[in-house]
């Protein structure tokens, strides 16, 4: 599920909002990523988006020991933040840690990409 401005909408249920979702989700280089912590507390830091699916999928690319992963791997529930002038979007979800070096090599090329954009660095 995703929220632009105060409306939530599942992302695969209305093909214009879809696209205008992904257009906007596009315009954002960094995130704020909140997790829960052990404690039940959140615990946000601002992530550089790597990449992001059609489908809405997000990735991040972080080291392995680090406290978001250890949260997200005990519990996947987080928040996704992006904010730039008047625009913003708010993303609510699952997350989980990937450790498929093919894909942690594909993301940090794109990252390497002299693109600001994700939407084109998703290309690459």
């Amino acid at each position: 599920t995703q929220s632009t401005g105060h409306e939530k909408v599942p992302l695969s249920e209305d093909k214009t909002k879809r696209d205008h979702f992904l257009t906007l989700l596009g315009s954002f280089s960094v995130a704020m990523l909140a997790t829960v912590t052990s404690d039940n507390q959140f615990r946000a830091r601002p992530m550089v988006l790597a990449s992001f699916e059609d489908n809405g999928n997000l990735w991040f690319i972080s080291h392995a020991e680090t406290p978001k992963v250890e949260e997200v791997s005990k519990d996947s529930r987080t928040l996704v933040n992006f904010m730039e002038g008047q625009k913003y979007l708010t993303i609510t979800g699952q997350s989980r840690v990937v450790r498929d070096k093919q894909k942690i090599d594909q993301l940090w090329n794109c990252l390497l990409y002299t693109s600001p954009s994700p939407r084109d660095r998703q290309k690459s």
